[in-house]
């Protein structure tokens, strides 16, 4: 076996045929049955491989250095970011063919090393786009397709990891197949095999990913590597709908007779709301975990659930805030912990400013005299410190069983994140082993948790979400809705080009959503339609704005695409 030594101090495992790997990196053998260690940076000494415990020093320098930026005020408040301004009101696009969408695809694709002919492209996308306009039985079934060839496939031995259906005698490739197959399609994990064969397009196959795919979903590593094959996916998501993505990544979709692709990517590029994300921490300094992924991952599963809904996530003080402001705002049908969390933290707040005065006054109270003990005062005031209202908060709200699992697997998560770090930074590769296996149960628990939590924006009503992943409530219907004055709608990420936003062809769960914004002064609320379009609304810089349509895919991927060309 031979190893290549990256400039990032990774390690790369190959075999002695493998040239195009060896012309762009060190590369030297090893011996049998070296396996490096994944999060550990390594470095070449005198003929051997080593932990470059220089560098991992200097990656962690740099990660408290990044801690104390996220966590700063004025960072968080984007002191930084141009103020908005108000642009000309863009002018909607022309009506287009779906032949114009398949260009777009092909575009996209012909970067990758298996990519689809243009002619398949095209072919796909007009049988898919005619198969959706029909239905099956009077039931109209939302299709994918992946352009894959099957020597592709079978050569990248996926069939372990997936349940592959082969046709003995491959079909056509007609919107009249697309239909007849559309009641065996699970629109979550089974997709229609397509290529092209000696001119001809056909269907030679179908593919249930099952769990794969909700790997996929979740952001975890994708099941085809970087030398693998890349499968371009169609599906239709409704009648005349067409969505297309590469390595999971949503490049764009045909609706209405438009094709749309200005999506804004506000968790990937720096922004309000990346900036609002980052800065609440899973854990204390110098924890590096953000509530960010796991937002991000959790709205991506309830726009897969098809159901639409709305998201909200603020701090429980803006909770109390407007539930003292405006009375009744929330009404719960499904009430979890929000009125008992409101009421906690009323209280943690009285015993916090109790507890502060009674703390001053000890330390301009005389000095006790020599002969007398306090070690029988009794509470909290006594002692080296004085306790918050978040810290009583949290204390409190632990002993509510509902709403708190996503919260603590978080914090478990952080915390052995923490410890494998440290046990990394001082060189402990026994402790570092340890304590990296919890980090990925944790992990893989919070993406479980992820996934259920998800499913609770779809019932009628709001899902609301604590900065600390606590869920407060679901189905939670926004009352007393006023109209807000001025919307405006986002022309980048950072919202520094802004135009009015008309609402008033919007339903209630926009219209809800945007007045609730208006009255907020820290969070974010995201509102997800049943086609899949997501809109956020915050307050900012004294403005209620809208970012849409915005994108969740996968940020590794999509940076990996744009890379490619």
């Amino acid at each position: 076996m031979f190893a290549g030594l990256t400039k990032e101090g990774r390690v790369v495992m190959f075999s002695h045929d493998q040239a195009d790997i060896r012309e762009h990196l060190e590369c030297f053998q090893v011996q049998l049955g070296f396996e490096p260690l994944a999060g550990i940076d390594y470095i070449r000494t005198d003929g051997k491989i080593v932990p470059d415990m220089d560098r991992m020093k200097r990656h962690d320098m740099e990660e408290h250095r990044k801690y104390a930026i996220e966590t700063n005020t004025a960072w968080v408040s984007g002191v930084d970011l141009p103020e908005p301004k108000m642009a000309e009101d863009s002018v909607g696009s022309p009506l287009v063919y779906p032949d114009a969408f398949a260009q777009l695809v092909y575009e996209q694709s012909r970067r990758l090393p298996t990519a689809p002919s243009c002619e398949l492209v095209r072919h796909s996308v007009s049988a898919l786009y005619f198969a959706s306009l029909e239905k099956e039985e009077q039931i109209s079934y939302a299709l994918r397709i992946e352009l894959i060839p099957r020597t592709v496939f079978e050569a990248s031995d996926m069939e372990r990891n997936v349940s592959l259906f082969r046709l003995k005698r491959p079909l056509p490739l007609t919107p009249a197949n697309l239909i007849k197959l559309g009641p065996a399609i699970d629109p979550g994990q089974t997709s229609i095999l397509a290529q092209e064969n000696d001119g001809q397009f056909e269907i030679w196959g179908m593919v249930a990913r099952g769990r794969s795919l909700h790997n996929s979903m979740m952001g975890e590593s994708s099941q085809w590597s970087a030398v693998g094959p890349h499968p371009v996916l169609l599906r239709s998501r409704a009648p005349g709908h067409l969505v297309a993505e590469v390595l999971d990544y949503r490049v764009g979709e045909y609706k209405s007779g438009a094709v749309v692709t200005d999506y804004l990517p506000i968790f990937r590029d720096d922004g309000p709301i990346r900036r609002f994300l980052d800065s609440k921490k899973l854990g204390v300094a110098p924890c590096r975990l953000s509530i960010l992924p796991i937002i991000q991952r959790l709205v991506r599963r309830a726009v897969d659930f098809g159901h639409g809904g709305i998201v909200v996530v603020a701090d429980i003080a803006e909770y109390a805030r407007l539930s003292e402001s405006d009375a009744d705002v929330f009404e719960s049908k499904y009430d979890i912990a929000l009125s008992d969390s409101i009421a906690i933290y009323r209280n943690s707040e009285q015993k916090s400013r109790r507890w502060a005065r009674a703390k001053a006054a000890d330390r301009q109270a005389p000095p006790p005299p020599s002969h007398e003990s306090t070690h029988d005062l009794k509470g909290p005031h006594i002692g080296p410190r004085t306790f918050s209202t978040d810290e009583v908060f949290k204390g409190k709200i632990q002993k509510l069983s509902n709403g708190r699992f996503l919260s603590r697997l978080a914090s478990h998560w952080a915390a052995a994140d923490e410890m494998a770090a440290r046990d990394r930074r001082n060189g402990n590769m026994q402790g570092f082993n340890v304590w990296k296996d919890m980090l990925q149960s944790s992990e893989r628990a919070v993406r479980d948790a992820e996934y259920a939590i998800g499913s609770l924006a779809s019932p009628d009503g709001a899902l609301l979400l604590g900065t600390d992943l606590s869920v407060l409530g679901f189905g939670v219907m926004i009352r007393n809705v006023g109209k807000v004055a001025d919307i405006y709608k986002a022309r980048d990420v950072a919202a520094s080009r802004v135009e009015r936003f008309d609402l008033s062809s919007f339903g209630t769960r926009h219209q809800s959503a945007a007045w609730l914004a208006s009255r907020l002064q820290s969070g974010l609320i995201f509102v997800m339609s049943e086609d899949e379009t997501i809109t956020v609304f915050m307050r900012w810089r004294g403005k209620t704005i809208a970012w849409r349509p915005v994108t969740i895919d996968n940020i590794s991927d999509g940076k990996w695409l744009e890379e490619a060309g």
